[in-house]
């Protein structure tokens, strides 16, 4: 019920209302709505009963059950403004906050003057729905981004029928959910996706498509299905080989003869046209039973000029996708949408549904006409509204997006538009920007709304979700910080309930008496033993003290003990062994002379491990039981990248943390220019000649 309660709230029904009702209006100007010659020959199946497999079953099956509700081709545009403005408002639920609302509001009002939005909402193609499909798909996807890929039932419910929508509404479908399939399965696997809801999809996906089938195939067994239908594979190999004829690579004279029985020859350089199968689909001079009687002799023909000269073919598909990827329409007449008069219908169409010829709404029809003509015919709408300037606006956005929020699982966004324009390249008849609609939709109802109402993910410091068992001791090495311990401590009480110990490594000044005066938990070594020595003193009182976690913490005031509670859940709750506090995990890396070497160091870490490690030299980490009891049992090794190199070697799982490190306010470091160089060359030297040898 909450979720239910979730979905009707008073937002969402704001937006949906909006939508349905602006394009309602679009409708009502546009009264019954635009027929395309395929949108009415696909209306004329519905009416007739007699299906022709131009369009794949399931478009014109769907068609007929919406016709059961209302017998007019209205009811489809009916249909097609309620998906949309559904999809529309399930986004807009993702990406609502109290601060945007209005905002996404009068965005849902701006979406429905954009000429590409309104005029295909209410446009008979089987394209529009597929496209809608899709957005859909490409919807769930950035909501698996956002929720880490923990989609619910309903979402995976979603992603099913998407799915099947799209296998059965075009025929190029099939190429993008075999692709979609192979990404879901890669990203379910890396993400650990819940094995019960991976069956649960697999599941819905063969319960949806064994439904949508058996319509098919009680109609097949009824034998009022034909399967003589335009832009088969057939038509497609005999409008590639025209080509070959209609620019005269054809030089074998029998083989003319063989296509010269199909299709005659000096036919098909009158009529070929290097954008549109149509010319030679719908020829009286192109003789389909020719072609089935001499049909292994074409294909072969085909593949001989292919091999033989393959620029030909590149050259036609250059054509062909000219729409999909150029800025730039050789074609006088290709469309980016199409305007059919209702005077122009085909008569032998008019008494199957209703023929209204005059709009509803007048004003209406001539100002959206205005918007139209003002968007299509002027030279930059020219370009704007071609798919190809969408697609690549989509990407040139989302890779700011990625920037930005610096994930880029958000490309995954731009996946079914992509796969869509693959699926389009191979089996391409025409240039027709109805097959790209889902180009704009990403760009308009799904990338420029990201980019602008998606908010940025406030980094919220969480108190670990620690067992009551587990036991967390903060190690502080200190040589020489009576003016920083004090706040150090401080710090680490304030923003932590762990225990501390402070490792006094015979300090020179009065950090002992400090410790004293303030009853301060800590620990004096009677020399200078150095930083190793004092973690290991520490490990060992970790280790007899029982403590499951120990941290590193630098007691200069360099560190920040707001992170502590950040590194010891990574071990809890990631299952991690040791977790790095690390400056460089979403920060870029400064370029100085110290820097260097901490990047020497991580390329030689990533050269011998294979994983990287981006701030090798952060004094700041957390280690485990297992860990603790390594470097507390064994004296060589130290806090220093070496040994990380050593626990990665050996199957130990090291996470990164992202923190921030303060200069030191107090005293001065032990390390100068020339320590520090000594320090990365004995470094990469342990990495690199004895750490990549130890054996796991």
């Amino acid at each position: 019920m909450k979720k239910l309660k979730n979905i009707f709230n008073k937002y969402n029904a704001t937006i949906w209302i909006i939508v349905v009702s602006l394009l309602s209006i679009v409708l009502l100007s546009f009264y019954p709505g635009i027929m395309s010659i395929d949108g009415t020959n696909q209306w004329n199946q519905v009416m007739s009963g007699n299906i022709i497999k131009n369009h794949p079953f399931f478009s014109t099956f769907f068609w007929w059950l919406l016709s059961k509700i209302w017998n007019s081709t209205t009811v489809l545009f009916v249909f097609q403004i309620l998906l949309v403005a559904s999809i529309w408002t399930y986004l807009c639920s993702v990406l609502r906050t109290k601060e945007n609302f209005k905002f996404l509001v009068m965005y849902s009002v701006i979406i429905c003057f954009i000429p590409v939005i309104f005029l295909y909402s209410i446009t008979a193609w089987k394209d529009i729905i597929y496209s809608y499909n899709l957005l859909l798909l490409a919807i769930l996807m950035f909501i698996g981004v956002k929720k880490d890929y923990k989609y619910s039932y309903f979402q995976l419910f979603l992603i099913a029928i998407s799915l099947i929508w799209i296998n059965n509404y075009r025929y190029n479908g099939i190429i993008v959910v075999a692709l979609m399939l192979v990404t879901l399965g890669i990203i379910f696997f890396k993400n650990r996706m819940n094995k019960g809801k991976i069956i649960a999809l697999i599941l819905m996906l063969i319960s949806i498509f064994g439904i949508t089938k058996v319509p098919e195939l009680v109609m097949y067994k009824e034998e009022n299905i034909s399967n003589n239908r335009i832009g088969s594979l057939d038509d497609i190999e005999m409008y590639i080989l025209t080509t070959y004829v209609a620019n005269d690579k054809i030089d074998d004279t029998s083989d003319l003869e063989v296509i010269n029985k199909v299709y005659p020859i000096d036919k098909i350089k009158e009529e070929y046209h290097p954008y549109v199968i149509n010319s030679m689909s719908y020829s009286k001079y192109y003789n389909r039973d020719a072609y089935s009687e001499n049909k292994k002799q074409v294909k072969n023909i085909l593949i001989k000029y292919i091999m033989k000269n393959p620029k030909t073919l590149i050259k036609h598909y250059t054509n062909v996708d000219n729409l999909l990827f150029g800025l730039n329409c050789e074609r006088d007449n290709a469309c980016y949408l199409y305007m059919y008069e209702f005077s122009n219908w085909d008569s032998k169409y008019s008494g199957n549904f209703d023929k209204i010829t005059k709009p509803i709404f007048k004003g209406g029809y001539k100002f959206y006409l205005k918007i139209v003509n003002r968007s299509f015919n002027s030279d930059l709408g020219k370009i704007i509204f071609m798919p190809a300037f969408s697609l690549y606006l989509s990407i040139i956005i989302c890779t700011y997006i990625v920037a930005n929020k610096n994930k880029k699982e958000y490309f995954l966004c731009l996946i079914p538009m992509i796969y869509n324009t693959i699926s389009l390249m191979p089996i391409n008849i025409a240039q027709d920007a109805r097959y790209a609609l889902i180009n704009y939709l990403t760009l308009i109802l799904l990338i420029i709304p990201i980019g602008l109402f998606d908010k940025k993910e406030k980094k919220i410091e969480k108190r670990c979700k620690v067992d009551d068992e587990a036991r967390v001791l903060v190690m502080v090495p200190a040589y020489n910080e009576a003016l920083n311990i004090e706040k150090t401590i401080k710090d680490i009480e304030e923003n932590s309930n762990y225990d501390y110990i402070i490792i006094n490594d015979n300090s020179k000044d009065n950090t002992k008496e400090i410790c004293e005066k303030n009853k301060f938990n800590y620990i004096s070594l009677p020399v200078n033993y150095g930083l190793s020595s004092a973690i290991q003193l520490g490990m060992k009182y970790a280790l007899e003290n029982n403590y499951n976690i120990a941290v590193q913490f630098d007691g200069d005031g360099q560190h920040s003990a707001k992170y502590l509670n950040k590194l010891v859940e990574t071990l809890v709750e990631d299952k991690a062994d040791i977790a790095i506090g690390s400056r460089f995990v979403n920060c870029k890396k400064p370029f100085s002379m110290r820097m260097l070497g901490s990047r020497l160091i991580t390329f030689v870490i990533k050269l011998v491990t294979n994983i990287k490690i981006c701030d090798p030299t952060s004094g700041m980490r957390a280690y485990n039981q297992d860990a603790i009891r390594e470097i507390a049992q064994n004296d060589c090794l130290t806090p220093e990248p070496d040994t990380m190199v050593y626990f990665l070697k050996r199957g130990y799982k090291i996470k990164e943390v992202q923190v921030k490190m303060s200069e030191r306010e107090f005293g001065e470091s032990y390390l100068n220019t020339w320590k520090s160089i000594e320090y990365m060359v004995n470094m990469i030297f342990s990495i690199i000649f004895i750490r990549a040898f130890t054996n796991k």
